[in-house]
């Protein structure tokens, strides 16, 4: 049966559209197997959906399957990234989203909200090359190694590998950091900065990563046999680029990451505890 055309809208709003529907599971099953989570946003208060521009027509077809209402998708341009830079309180683990897509989401507080939220949606890929810009790259070994438990590139000098120990010792260290893991993450950070910062024992870890990745066939792994990725920091004053939708930022490249330091020196460190509302945070 034909719907009213009063109960279907597609409204252009800024960077894509705002759905207004009534509820429906199949629509919503639908629209989540269909659009990536980057790439739409529900507004809990309003009870709609928003999607970026180039996914308009495609709902439109989707109103047209569940409710049997044809809509003219109204014209609008796809918003182009912008440079911003988001004070991020805390970057969660990346995890495997509908339609097969690797996300971290950010607690951060964007302009014009009272309070923070997890309202920064931070792709893995845009993670990885920041943090290890050597993914990818055909002479390193698939497995992590401890340039990228740094964030460094196998390139980085000696002062390089120094600081971003420094920094991550910081993040990382037991008393300091509550996450369940951090134990095991900063004895592979201070492992890291061992092998790397003596000369000979970094000239020998070099060679067996160029020997594993040379001469050894990579065997496949499940997915469900693989670490999910995380970022080596979990906070920062983060430039980047980056389209908003629904009041939520998605990071296309970060272009740059600072520690957040208060006006005292001391640096910020966050860490979530589980059941927690917030992130605990600490000024080192």
């Amino acid at each position: 049966m034909m719907r009213s055309v009063s109960e279907c809208k597609i409204l252009a709003s800024s960077g894509g559209y705002e759905i207004i529907t009534p509820y429906m599971q199949s629509f919503v099953t639908e629209l989540k197997n269909t659009i990536p989570a980057s790439e739409r946003a529900y507004n809990k208060d309003r009870k709609t959906w928003s999607v970026s521009a180039k996914h308009g027509q495609t709902v439109g077809a989707l109103i047209a399957k569940c409710f049997g209402q044809w809509i003219e998708v109204p014209p609008i341009r796809s918003s182009d990234a912008v440079s911003k830079i988001l004070q991020v309180l805390y970057i969660g683990q990346c995890k495997e989203r509908e339609g097969g897509e690797s996300s971290a989401f950010g607690w951060c507080q964007l302009p014009g909200q009272l309070l923070p939220g997890w309202n920064v949606i931070f792709p893995e890929k845009v993670l990885r090359a920041w943090f290890d810009p050597d993914f990818g790259n055909p002479e390193r070994p698939a497995d992590d190694t401890y340039y990228q438990t740094l964030g460094i590139s196998a390139s980085a000098k000696a002062d390089e590998i120094k600081t971003a120990y420094r920094r991550l010792v910081r993040q990382w260290h037991p008393d300091v950091c509550k996450e369940a893991d951090a134990a095991e993450v900063f004895m592979r950070i201070q492992r890291a900065f061992e092998i790397l910062s003596n000369p000979k024992m970094k000239g020998r870890y070099d060679a067996g990563l160029k020997l594993e990745a040379m001469t050894e066939k990579k065997k496949a792994v499940k997915k469900t046999d693989v670490l999910p990725y995380r970022a080596p920091l979990r906070c920062g004053f983060i430039l980047c680029d980056c389209t908003e939708l629904g009041g939520r930022y998605t990071v296309q490249k970060i272009k740059g990451w600072e520690d957040i330091v208060n006006s005292e020196g001391k640096t910020l460190s966050t860490s979530w505890v589980m059941g927690d509302i917030e992130p605990t945070m600490v000024w080192l």
